[in-house]
Parts: C-alpha cells; structure tokens; sequence
C-alpha cells in the first residue's frame, strides 16, 4: 500500500511537470516557427515584387579641360 501511494505521488508530480513545463514550451516554439516562416514569405514577396529602389543615377564627371580665370568688366 505504501508503495503504491509513492508511485502515485510520483506519477502526479511527472504528469503535473509535464502539463506546466514541457507543453508550454512545445506550444511557444510552434508559435516562433509559423512567426518566421511567415516573416521569411514577406520578406520573399518583398523581393520578388520589385519594391526595390532603383539604383541612384552616377554622378556626372567634373569636366576636364583647361581652367579660364575670369576677370570682372566695369
């Protein structure tokens, strides 16, 4: 009788750690999977949509040549 009062104690304790602790925790890390899966779709329709900014344009060159001083004319 002793016995089987231990193991019963012992079985609630398991089912009980097992109810608080470990499904949780399976539950929260299915949550963070379908979070990033979805977060990579976005970021993948993002891409393959275009939305991109297009390149900014060159900057023109500064002209090469010879340099004329200019004088001011009263």
């Amino acid at each position: 009788m002793f016995r089987f009062l231990i193991y019963f104690i012992l079985f609630f304790f398991l089912i009980r750690f097992v109810l608080r602790v470990v499904l949780p925790l399976v539950g929260g890390v299915r949550q963070v999977r379908s979070r990033m899966r979805q977060m990579q779709e976005q970021m993948n329709q993002m891409q393959n949509s275009g939305n991109q900014t297009p390149p900014p344009p060159p900057s023109p060159e500064p002209r090469k040549g010879e340099y004329i001083d200019y004088e001011e004319v009263k």
